[in-house]
C-alpha cells in the first residue's frame, strides 16, 4: 500500500505511470497517491474507457444520467 508524503500526488513519474504505454493501460489505486476502494474503482473504469476508446468502441458508463 503505498504511504502519501508531500508531493506525490504531483510527482511526474507518478503521472507518467497512469497514462497508457502502447497498448498497456493502468489500473492500479496506488496511482491516485491514495489506496481506497474508490481510487481503484475509479482508475479501472477509466483504464476500460480508454481500452474502448483505443479498439475504436464508444465511451460508455453504467452509471444511471
Amino acid at each position: 500500500m503505498i504511504v502519501p508524503t508531500p508531493g506525490l500526488r504531483g510527482d511526474a513519474a507518478l503521472a507518467a505511470l497512469g497514462t497508457a504505454q502502447g497498448r498497456l493501460h493502468f489500473a492500479h489505486a496506488d496511482l491516485s497517491a491514495s489506496s481506497v476502494f474508490e481510487e481503484a474503482y475509479t482508475r479501472g473504469t477509466l483504464a476500460g474507457q480508454a481500452v474502448a476508446q483505443a479498439l475504436g468502441g464508444t465511451e460508455t458508463s453504467r452509471r444511471p444520467t
